[in-house]
């Protein structure tokens, strides 16, 4: 299993179950469970392979680069001036508040496993726990106030629940991957269902501006990785973002799994593939790609499509380094972090490196391996989340003036 712990980012990796990953991190962000769909078949002879991703996937040769080393590329002094500003704030964040015990009979505290967090506006406390697929809501002070949801097929209940959001008008979004969000309302006697939004997508990932929900997840219909839904029963959906490319069915959908960011002024959704080097920023008003980066030094998972006298298999190939994408998340009006997971098979560890995106432009640079996982950051403050030695999380300031 992999375990985030330690603040040098760098984790432990359990390997005892051969051909595939089992995470402790949260889902989607640092899964490979993408490729724990992939059948793998036997070779035949005169196999003929091909590896993916391939040269078609790549991030074209202008893109911007977010770069593991040094300052980003290409900046105005104005521009990069900010981005360290920025920088310098998120690495010497302080602890605030923390939430999270290592035991107790029923305490809304003791977490399963963390997948998702947020602060409210008016500053509750909400954790999505994975593994009891419940929302756990704490108020300013640590204090529970309430669990909604629980494991179970009801209205109300959550199967696979893996994101959580507040919209604009104060309800709580809550997406699943049974093809499913499910909005809460806050009355006098607590948070109850409002209303079930069918969706046409398996959600891995989602943000929020206003009442408009940003979904990444494969669309088989035109093979697009984002989806706007607008969250009341009958809200449009608006599908764009090019996905993988390939002729098989099965890497188009797997190799399509991402994240997505939004920022508060809805002039910019991003997306990221999980399994690839490549950011994408687009405008939802158009729908047009703005700009595109690449994460330079990035190890994908190499995947093989074959076709031999047996048929065709698709199969995954194990090397020693791997990276995953994930989590991105917009930060003010002109940044985004982005967050991908190192896995080394040798050593068994996996190390997660934080990035500094500038927004206008796409370029971007290396943080390191000090941050743990964050949710919801804003320029004022951040949640950062533990699962070593038991899961919690922490609610961090951000210093210095932006």
């Amino acid at each position: 299993m992999l375990r985030p712990g330690s603040p040098s980012g760098k984790q432990d990796w359990d390997m005892k179950t051969p051909g595939r990953v089992k995470s402790q991190l949260p889902q989607p962000r640092f899964v490979l469970a993408a490729l724990v769909a992939f059948s793998a078949c036997e070779r035949g002879p005169d196999a003929h392979e091909i590896v993916h991703p391939t040269a078609e996937n790549a991030p074209p040769a202008d893109a911007a680069r977010i770069v593991r080393d040094g300052s980003p590329q290409d900046l105005t002094s104005e521009a990069l001036a900010s981005w360290r500003s920025v920088r310098d704030s998120l690495l010497t964040a302080r602890t605030t508040l923390r939430i999270g015990r290592a035991s107790g009979d029923n305490d809304p505290a003791v977490f399963g496993r963390i997948s998702d967090a947020l602060v409210a506006p008016w500053g509750d406390i909400f954790v999505l726990d994975d593994q009891a697929q419940e929302v756990r809501i704490f108020d300013s002070t640590g204090r529970a106030v309430q669990v909604i949801g629980r494991i179970g097929d009801g209205p109300a209940e959550f199967r696979s629940a893996n994101g959580i959001e507040i919209l604009g008008d104060g309800r709580l979004l809550v997406s699943t991957r049974s093809r499913g969000l499910r909005a809460f309302v806050e009355t006098s006697d607590g948070w109850k269902l409002d209303e079930v939004i069918d969706i046409p997508v398996v959600p891995e990932d989602m943000c929020a501006v206003g009442d408009r929900a940003f979904l990444s997840g494969w669309g088989q219909a035109r093979n697009t990785v984002v989806h706007e839904v607008v969250a009341t029963t009958d809200g449009p959906h608006r599908p764009f973002g090019s996905g993988y490319k390939a002729a098989h069915w099965l890497l188009r959908s797997q190799m399509a799994d991402g994240v997505v960011g939004c920022f508060q002024e809805a002039s910019r959704v991003v997306f990221a593939f999980e399994l690839l080097p490549v950011v994408r920023s687009f405008d939802p008003g158009s729908r047009t790609n703005t700009w595109t980066a690449r994460i330079e030094g990035f190890a994908p998972a190499e995947v093989v499509e074959g076709f031999d006298a047996r048929g065709a298999y698709v199969t995954r190939r194990r090397t020693d380094t791997e990276d995953l994408v994930g989590g991105l998340h917009g930060l003010g009006p002109d940044h985004l972090l982005l967050q991908t997971a190192r896995l080394n098979s040798r050593a068994r560890t996996i190390t997660v490196n934080s990035f500094l995106v500038d927004a206008r432009t796409g370029n971007g640079a290396s943080l390191g391996d000090g941050l743990p996982v964050i949710f919801d950051p804003t320029l004022e403050r951040y949640i950062a989340m533990f699962e070593d030695p038991f899961p919690r999380i922490e609610l961090r300031t951000l210093n210095g003036d932006r």
